[in-house]
């Protein structure tokens, strides 16, 4: 992440090897959203690049990541030719379920 002003580096993350693609802030600017060829989307901290959850749903490589202008949600395209949309709070964590 480069400072718009400096053009000097504020943070940097090692990918691991993943190809990274279409990066995508949300709309209150507090995350970076990361389209991935592992199949998933990385929500990543803006501030400091870690990352909040890895988002999977697409079962392809991922090409791109958009947010909607709400602030709602997101969605994701694959290479697969298919489309996913995610609530903004999207984790990989399941959801509890309570008897």
């Amino acid at each position: 992440m480069l400072d718009a002003r400096t053009g000097g580096p504020i943070w940097e993350r090692s990918t691991g090897g993943r190809v990274c693609r279409s990066p995508a802030f949300t709309a209150d600017g507090r995350e970076l959203l990361v389209a991935t060829w592992v199949e998933a989307i990385d929500r990543l901290d803006a501030r400091d690049g870690r990352r909040i959850a890895s988002v999977n749903g697409i079962y392809s490589q991922v090409w791109t990541g958009s947010t909607s202008p709400d602030g709602t949600g997101f969605a994701a395209g694959g290479r697969s030719a298919s489309l996913a949309t995610f609530p903004s709070d999207a984790s990989t964590e399941p959801l509890a379920v309570a008897l």
